[in-house]
């Protein structure tokens, strides 16, 4: 789509009442816990669940490129310029409990969902605190720590489609689950509005003395200080990611301003000055050299948003 075009929707949508003034030319690094990429042509921030809606319809239909960012905590942006718009979900945060049940919009990040349920006296949750995203994240990549997942306590999700305008509200069966998988990675129609999660009364103590548990876990084994993507792969059924990486003798192993967590191989940081680029030739290096040494293949938890690469890689896709 040309900058005319684009220029005519962003005066749209700078024109609604409840969408802020759009921000232009923004370093795509401030919204990436990574910390790379280029610039967006434009950030929006709509400040209700209803603008954003209307927003990603209109974009849809003029064919203007977007993105939706939540935490962006497992995005990696390309180095390049992005002609469109990037739509955050950070003003989208809302969270309301009934009874055992807590609803929290996309927005809302895990960390902020888990404790609200522990002020409640709702456990079940737990194991998604520390865990860098947003419920419109953790839903898609149906994330999760030590031996649970968010699809373990989810009852159901709105949705909405970029299509047809229409809302509806998924069970989890429709949400399609598996292992760091969602029906929200396998169609672009449809994104997540709010989920809505069944928990179990239990004494706030008990919950934080489980968050506690959580957290030192967290911090004794993964590279926190340094930006990062979080876990760079999916699991496979062979085992242990980080043990593969260290069979093929690539901790510490640096690209750029990338590098292989020295404190857990399972991840990869920002030791200074990364760009997307750095991160996409090490993964495909990964990928590689375990795919020659152990005959594994290795799947991305990751997302590349617009990286180029000229370089031949086995980038795999769920």
């Amino acid at each position: 789509m040309g900058i005319f075009a684009r220029q005519q929707y962003f005066g749209l949508l700078s024109s609604a009442s409840d969408v802020p003034a759009l921000r232009r030319n923004v370093p795509l690094a401030e919204l990436c816990t990574m910390h790379v990429g280029g610039l967006a042509d434009a950030v929006c921030t709509p400040a209700s669940k209803e603008a954003l809606c209307r927003c990603l319809l209109i974009a849809r239909h003029k064919q203007i490129p977007y993105a939706l960012f939540g935490g962006g905590s497992n995005i990696i942006p390309g180095d390049g310029f992005f002609p469109g718009v990037i739509f955050s979900t950070a003003a989208l945060r809302g969270v309301q409990i009934s009874g055992t049940k807590i609803k929290a919009d996309c927005g809302c990040r895990l960390g902020d969902l888990v404790l609200a349920a522990a002020r409640a006296g709702l456990g079940g949750l737990e194991c998604l605190y520390g865990i860098p995203g947003t419920v419109g994240g953790g839903v898609k990549m149906n994330a999760g720590a030590h031996g649970s997942d968010i699809a373990s306590c989810l009852e159901a999700a709105t949705m909405f489609s970029t299509v047809t305008g229409e809302k509806r509200v998924f069970s989890k069966n429709e949400l399609a689950f598996s292992y760091r998988m969602s029906l929200l990675q396998k169609t672009k129609e449809w994104i997540l509005l709010d989920a809505t999660f069944a928990c179990t009364p239990t004494e706030t103590q008990r919950i934080r003395a489980r968050i506690a548990e959580v957290t030192k876990k967290r911090r004794e084994a993964q590279p926190l200080s340094l930006p990062s993507a979080g876990s760079v792969f999916r699991r496979p059924k062979e085992g242990e990611v980080w043990r593969m990486i260290d069979m093929c003798d690539l901790r510490g192993y640096t690209i750029g301003g990338a590098q292989i967590s020295k404190q857990h191989a399972g991840f990869i940081v920002n030791v200074g000055g990364a760009t997307a680029r750095d991160v996409h030739r090490l993964v495909c290096l990964v990928q590689e050299r375990v795919l020659g040494t152990l005959g594994i293949s290795l799947v991305p938890e990751i997302e590349f948003l617009d990286v180029k690469e000229e370089e031949t890689c086995r980038l795999q896709r769920p």
